[in-house]
């Protein structure tokens, strides 16, 4: 997949140009649909799929006081989005100024002036432009009048609700893992570079690679059994989510890892939880709970402490638990 950061840098037209445009926060089952369509609809007319979506997440220029925590950061959304076959992303830089853009001045210079699109997928509830003014019965109109065709997606329900980014950040926050799997098609996780900790789960035997999400949600507090993936391996391990001075932190145990983590970009797969938080008197009472933690997760597992997956069987392994 070809990724393109800035309307600037679109340097040519596409052949019969196919697109879905939006956030894609999650990459969930929902939008896993529409650009599916938007990719079977390219190969069909022999054309070129592209996905447009927003860096930063477009609520958290609007409204800096109520910022959304995020499912998925920019490299991760786009490692999901290439791996559902799509020729092109385009990327587009979301400030105040886009922001104020209207609908019909998106259509024109956006969608007709500098992509010449011929089909679109969205939502029906799809909204954009200026205070969200815009909404599918004007896009359509607007295609009537400059020749593109816009083709309504009905959204993805499960237990009578509509799957949506709001949905699953509400069940991750909560730890219901289980059903943020179901809704998102594969295990939560999170990635970021290790960075410095204290150094005092070293010193009970149990060294930690830790995480300071500052955009994504995370679930409470506690353990959780995890894949850790590290360049082209995946390890097992367990996670503790703990709060340290009002921020949440990850400190992942890889199992059978004595290396230096420090600075190594690592994702972080979330399988299910083992316990809730706990609090600890002594350094030994902690040892002894974290020596608990790996032979439940080992259980959970079935494999031995040892065993190291491939990229490739990470999602079926994942999706068993």
């Amino acid at each position: 997949m070809k990724v393109i950061q800035g309307l600037e840098n679109l340097q040519k037209d596409f052949k019969n140009l196919v697109l879905t445009l939006g956030s894609f926060d999650g990459m969930h089952l929902g939008h896993q649909k529409v650009i599916g369509k938007v990719v079977n609809r390219a190969k069909e007319i022999k054309g070129t799929s592209m996905v447009i979506t927003f860096h930063p997440h477009p609520r958290r220029i609007i409204n800096k006081k109520k910022q959304p925590l995020l499912l998925t950061v920019t490299e991760q959304k786009l490692k999901l989005i290439s791996s559902l076959d799509v020729d092109v992303c385009l990327v587009i830089d979301f400030d105040k100024n886009f922001s104020r853009m209207s609908p019909r001045e998106f259509v024109v210079k956006v969608l007709q002036e500098r992509l010449k699109v011929k089909e679109i997928f969205v939502g029906s509830s799809y909204l954009f432009g200026k205070g969200k003014s815009g909404d599918i019965d004007f896009l359509v109109k607007m295609g009537k009048e400059y020749g593109f065709q816009v083709n309504k997606v009905r959204a993805i329900r499960r237990k009578g609700e509509v799957i949506s980014s709001t949905r699953i950040r509400r069940l991750i926050q909560k730890g219901e893992l289980s059903q943020a799997r179901e809704l998102l098609g594969r295990p939560y996780s999170l990635s970021g570079k290790v960075k410095r900790g204290d150094k005092k789960a070293c010193l009970i035997g149990y060294p930690t690679a830790n995480l300071c999400p500052a955009e994504e949600v995370l679930p409470p507090e506690g353990a959780y059994v995890v894949w850790v993936i590290l360049d082209k391996e995946v390890r097992p391990g367990v996670v503790g989510i703990v709060e340290k001075n009002k921020k949440k932190i990850v400190e992942a145990h890889l199992f059978n890892f004595n290396g230096d983590l420090y600075s190594s970009q690592i994702e972080v797969v979330f399988l299910k939880k083992i316990r809730g938080k706990r609090h600890f008197s002594h350094r030994e009472e902690a040892k002894k709970q974290i020596a608990k933690d790996r032979e439940i997760a080992r259980k959970i597992l079935r494999i031995p402490f040892t065993k190291i997956q491939t990229r490739a069987k990470l999602k079926m392994a994942s999706l068993s638990y």
